[in-house]
């Protein structure tokens, strides 16, 4: 059911001074290793985070870009990206199928590279996940999800504002904020929303992928354990 056009005139009054205060955030937050933390995430969007690796390797591409995040965030037809694009009357399928497209016209990497089999963070996941933290902040929420993915993906120009106008709905941050709050039941994402709104119960858990993300960096940078994100 789409949002009533009354609550997206409401949240709409709320825009400038919350705009301005996503851009200070998102220059404060600028490390995306920090902000990969599983600790950050709701436990639904760590298993999110867990099938990155595996939807670059479907792809037989070795850089995680916004695309594959996505991918990896509406992979499950129940979650809560997909509930929210349903609520702002858009069509989860046809955004995934969007982005799958987008992500098939990318280059492929086949055999082995210098970098062991590792995933790099590309460019545009690197400049997106401050802006979903800035989000995070105007939500008051407590982790990172995929709300926050999908309100950071309506700016992202390489391939996220394109595809998020194709999902049925004329898709804009108010109306997508109003679907949020339509889904939580005008819950802020803190522990006990976390409780209601994820299918397992039990605290966000340590990432552990098939193969580690990591920020591309210069060589004499040292790597950390495949267990969180190179710097």
């Amino acid at each position: 059911m789409a949002v009533p056009a009354a609550s997206v005139a409401a949240l709409r009054d709320l825009g400038a001074a919350r705009r301005s205060r996503a851009a200070r955030m998102a220059s404060v937050n600028s490390n995306p290793a920090e902000l990969l933390d599983p600790e950050k995430w709701t436990e639904a969007g760590v298993k999110a985070l867990q099938r990155i690796p595996p939807t670059c390797q479907r792809l037989s591409q070795r850089v995680a870009e916004v695309e594959h995040l996505a991918l990896a965030l509406l992979e499950d037809d129940k979650g809560m990206a997909s509930r929210v694009l349903l609520a702002a009357g858009a069509s989860p399928t046809s955004i995934r199928n969007a982005f799958e497209a987008y992500a098939l016209r990318q280059p492929k990497v086949y055999g082995s590279s210098d970098n062991g089999g590792n995933l790099v963070i590309g460019g545009s996941l690197a400049s997106l996940l401050p802006k979903m933290e800035a989000q995070r902040t105007l939500l008051t929420d407590e982790y990172l999800a995929a709300e926050h993915a999908l309100l950071a993906l309506l700016n992202d120009e390489r391939c996220g504002s394109a595809v998020m106008g194709k999902g049925g709905a004329a898709l804009e941050t108010m109306t997508l904020r109003a679907a949020i709050d339509q889904v939580r039941g005008h819950r802020p994402l803190g522990a006990a929303c976390m409780q209601v709104l994820s299918t397992a119960p039990s605290p966000p858990h340590r990432y552990v992928a098939t193969g580690a993300l990591r920020r591309a960096r210069p060589r004499d940078r040292t790597r950390r354990s495949p267990s969180t994100l190179a710097t």
